[in-house]
């Protein structure tokens, strides 16, 4: 399953699934599996549906140090703020 991340303007969106939300409506579409349990076919059915979440993190995240990593099968972000120096500092006129 291929997701995408993405921040931008303060908002970190998580997208998962089926085809990338373009305004389109939200598609379903139905995965199968066979196979045999007790000798007997068993089929197996789930639903396969894009998902998509945005959230507010602000405009304070140091964007080139952001990682994201699975650890088992969780998806871990880390969004370091950045440093208070760097948003404000004063401009001495020269």
């Amino acid at each position: 399953q291929e997701i995408a991340i993405t921040l931008k303007a303060g908002r970190l969106t998580l997208e998962a699934g089926g085809a990338a939300s373009n305004g389109e409506p939200e598609r379903s579409d139905k995965e199968f599996e066979m196979e045999e349990a007790k000798g007997r076919p068993v089929r197996r059915e789930r639903q396969v549906r894009h998902y998509a979440r945005t959230l507010s993190v602000g405009r304070r995240v140091d964007v080139d140090k952001i990682c994201a990593s699975f650890v088992d099968g969780v998806l871990l972000l880390t969004l370091p703020k950045l440093n208070p120096e760097v948003l404000d500092r004063r401009i001495e006129i020269t």
